[in-house]
């Protein structure tokens, strides 16, 4: 056996063991770890178990293109694939079944770096560092389990621009057509992606037709099959901005859901705000469900390696401008910049909100790291380098995996927690009586755990005797089941009567007022 078959059957054992690890740190607890469920997780579940069961949604809309949520909106991709995992028979009440969808295109996203890489280089080496960051590092692992509908931008954006860079390889039209449907795809993903990509199509467009790699005939095809595939959510953008009175398209319901969201979008504090988000997503925000400062999102170490790798990308793609020669560094500086531009438009840093800057950070980081090792000229320290980096990825890998499956839940304890035992114990033990409980005016919980009908819902706005939120005035023989944490309602409720029977659960405490 040669030396070079060796080495492939090397890799493949490698990469092998890499998938698996990767997909079991995405399946390993999905339903109980995040611990609770996050605020936009039971909005989405009950409007998509609603869709599967009436054809409504919670707001009795009829198959919406765009969902209304608690407080704003819901992209449509993820709820109706939780919709069809509810006609298909998965059991509401579930937190695993929510995140389902994120922890499936979690795991198909290690194949699609693994394939994405294969059409840049041949270099094992590369390919293997990729796939280990894409299995280890935290962020890819936390969006991997938290049923948010925008994360899905993520995975859908790098699909697109696989296929986007076998186009720039071979000129084959079919790849384009194929790039195109997943663009439009794509948009179904975040509301915000109407903005990173349709600047990113053009500025891709410009810069693919500076470069000849493709012709003005293509470009338009590509541009009518992106508008094709993604016109019902370019007829909601339109209702949105211009506050259109709902209307039916194909089947679907148009309606500018959630247009008080336009006032987050600002050029105030542009430049601040774009660099401000660019960082966060290489370090951390305060949003602890899918960033933690102990180790940020792609490990601190890979910080420098990311700059050096934008740094060079940004230089070959500005050289590659001017002599009319195509790299494929070009498509993600401009995947990143077309990042920056939503992150400065937003008021918040957020790194959610620019999700999709992660398949450039990825390859910024594999690029910076393979110039740094490479500008090493001794061979031995080369690969002593190389050995001392591979052992500290390792080591933060083996770190954060212990952290966030024993201590994740602890330190970031800001989930919503169901009140179950404690209703059941009222219902148990106090059967008839009318029960108030303070889900914290998420009412989607109680759904999510018992639901009923969106009609039902909508005329009595109770759940089987149960009301999902504490009233202003306390009535004798009710029963008020409120957070533990919750000082100012238990002292309200304890300073209501002067008979109040207490009982305490895990996260909530129910009160019983006698007289």
């Amino acid at each position: 056996m040669d030396k070079t078959k060796k080495r492939f059957e090397k890799y493949n054992i490698a990469e092998a063991v890499i998938f698996f690890a990767g997909a079991f740190l995405r399946i390993f607890r999905l339903g109980t770890l995040p611990s609770g469920v996050y605020i936009d997780e039971p909005p989405m579940a009950y409007s998509a178990w609603c869709i599967a069961n009436y054809g409504v949604d919670r707001y009795l809309r009829h198959m919406p293109v765009y969902f209304q949520n608690w407080y704003s909106g819901q992209s449509p991709m993820y709820t109706y694939l939780l919709a069809l995992l509810y006609k298909l028979g998965a059991p509401m009440g579930n937190a695993a079944v929510i995140r389902l969808p994120a922890c499936f295109f979690g795991i198909l996203m290690l194949f699609l770096v693994y394939f994405t890489v294969k059409e840049l280089t041949t270099n094992g080496h590369i390919r293997f560092f990729a796939l280990f960051c894409t299995a280890f590092c935290p962020y890819f692992v936390m969006q991997s389990r938290l049923g948010l509908d925008c994360n899905l931008l993520l995975f859908w954006s790098m699909f697109s621009l696989l296929f986007l860079i076998r186009y720039c390889k071979g000129g084959k039209l079919p790849d384009l057509v194929i790039c195109g449907v997943l663009f439009g795809l794509s948009l179904y993903t975040y509301a915000l992606s109407y903005i990173l990509l349709g600047i990113f199509l053009v500025l891709a467009a410009l810069y693919l037709l500076r470069t000849k790699k493709i012709d003005v005939k293509r470009t338009l095809l590509w541009a009518v099959i992106v508008v094709v595939v993604s016109l019902p959510v370019i007829l909601f953008a339109i209702s949105v901005v211009f506050r259109l009175p709902e209307y039916s398209f194909l089947g679907f319901t148009v309606a500018p859901v959630s247009s008080g969201r336009l006032s987050e979008l600002s050029g105030k504090n542009f430049i601040k705000n774009a660099i401000l988000s660019l960082w966060a997503a290489m370090t951390h925000d305060d949003h602890y469900a899918l960033t933690v400062d102990e180790f940020s999102t792609l490990y601190y170490i890979s910080i420098p390696f990311v700059i050096v790798g934008a740094c060079v990308s940004i230089v070959n793609f500005v050289k590659s401008v001017a002599k009319k020669e195509f790299c494929f560094d070009g498509l993600f500086v401009l995947f990143a910049l077309s990042n920056a531009v939503v992150g400065g438009m937003n008021g918040e840093v957020l790194v959610y909100r620019i999700n999709a800057v992660f398949a450039a950070y990825l390859y910024f980081l594999v690029k910076g790291v393979y110039v740094s090792v490479n500008a090493i000229k001794k061979e031995p320290v080369k690969k002593a380098a190389g050995a001392v980096l591979a052992l500290i990825y390792a080591g933060f890998a083996f770190m954060f995996v212990g952290f966030y499956f024993s201590y994740y839940t602890r330190a970031y304890d800001g989930f919503t927690h169901s009140a179950s035992d404690a209703i059941g114990f009222a219902r148990e033990n106090e059967p008839g009586m009318t029960v108030y409980v303070d889900y914290m005016g998420l009412p989607e919980l109680l759904l999510w755990e018992e639901p009923i009908s969106p009609y039902e819902w909508n005329e009595s706005e109770t759940v089987n005797g149960v009301v999902p939120k504490i009233p202003e005035d306390f009535d004798i023989g009710a029963g008020y089941i409120v957070r533990i944490a919750d000082r100012f309602n238990r002292e309200k409720i304890l300073g209501s009567g002067t008979d109040i029977r207490t009982y305490e659960f895990e996260d909530y405490a129910l009160f019983i007022i006698d007289r």
